[in-house]
This record gives C-alpha cells, sequence and structure tokens, in this order.
C-alpha cells in the first residue's frame, strides 16, 4: 500500500460502518430485483442485473434466505420473495385496517356510482401510500397501486394534501427539489 493510499483510507470504525451499510444496502437492492422478477430468478440474473460479482451475490442471499426474505428452491436453486417480505407488507395494512373498515362502504359507492377504481391513500415519508384499492366488475385499469408510494407533487391525493399545509410547512416543502416521475408531473413550485 502506498503511503498516499494510506492518507486517504478510512480509519477501521468507518470501514466497518460504510462496509455494513454496503452491505445492507446490495441485500436491498438485490431484495428489490428479486421483487421485480415475475418469478423465482437465479443467482446469476441476480447478479447480472446487480452488478455484484458472484461471491458477493452469494453470500447476500444466502442471508436473506437465513432471514426469509428470499427463499430458494432446492431443485431449481432459484430464489423468490420469502414469507417475512409477506408478513412486513402486511403489518401497515393491519395498522391501516381500522380506516379501511371506515371508508369501504363510500368507496364503494364512489365505484358504483363512476364504474372507476378508487384508491385510499394516506400521507406517509416522502409522499402518500396507497393503502387500499377497489377495482369495479369491468375494470379497465390492470395496475394495483397498493403500497406503492408516490410523491405529494405528483398525485391529485397529495395535492389535495400540500393544499392543507400549513404556509411555513408548504414554503419549506416547496424548497426541495421535485422530480418528474412522468412527463407531465409538475415541478415548477410556483405552478403548482
Amino acid at each position: 500500500m502506498t503511503d498516499a493510499t494510506e492518507a486517504h483510507s478510512p480509519a477501521p470504525e468507518e470501514k466497518r460502518e460504510s462496509g455494513g451499510a454496503q452491505a445492507v444496502d446490495r441485500a436491498l437492492l438485490l431484495l428489490r430485483l428479486g421483487g421485480e422478477e415475475k418469478g423465482p430468478v437465479s443467482l446469476q440474473t441476480l447478479c447480472a442485473r446487480s452488478g455484484l460479482n458472484r461471491r458477493t451475490g452469494w453470500r447476500l442471499p444466502t442471508c436473506l434466505e437465513k432471514n426469509h426474505f428470499l427463499a430458494r428452491n432446492p431443485f431449481t436453486k432459484e430464489y423468490d420473495l420469502g414469507y417475512a417480505v409477506s408478513h412486513l407488507c402486511a403489518l401497515p395494512q393491519r395498522r391501516n385496517a381500522p380506516l379501511i373498515r371506515l371508508v369501504l362502504p363510500e368507496m364503494e359507492q364512489l365505484m358504483e356510482q363512476f364504474q372507476e377504481s378508487v384508491l385510499l391513500s394516506v400521507p406517509c415519508p416522502g409522499g402518500t401510500i396507497t393503502i387500499c384499492q377497489i377495482d369495479p366488475q369491468r375494470s379497465v385499469r390492470l395496475k394495483d397501486y397498493v403500497n406503492q408510494v408516490t410523491p405529494l407533487w405528483g398525485t391529485s391525493t397529495g395535492k389535495v394534501l400540500l393544499a392543507h399545509f400549513p404556509p411555513k410547512q408548504l414554503e419549506s416543502f416547496l424548497c426541495q427539489p421535485l422530480s418528474a416521475f412522468t412527463p407531465d408531473t409538475i415541478t415548477d413550485p410556483e405552478l403548482l
């Protein structure tokens, strides 16, 4: 190791922290990539999509499997989401169950009246999260928005929430950069 390299090397504690955070970041990336697949996925595919080398790509799924976030088919050796993921997703649903029960009759009435999907969203860090969606029988919409987070400035629900922010909170919120997530997303604070 050269003197220049030693001068820029992190301290042992920093190495441990960044290595630990990096491992968590990589494990979450693998979990997300596995969840985006339509079915089980091979380790080779996970490594290729994540950019991880095979050794790292083997250790992390093994750890995720041990903690039941991934499940490995012993015959095909492919990975799929494990039951711990479903458990995590079910927890927010249970927390919101009383609210869903309360508004479901109104949602059903709206759906019958307009023959459109009706979504119930609540505020969350980063925007709103859809906690319930009901679709009419002859629905054309195929997308399920439940558990999806959308930015406040990018949806009608979020804009309603923004309209009710106290002035100082709204001003503080609009100081952040607003990124577009569709071609029609309004990102100019004045227009918004």
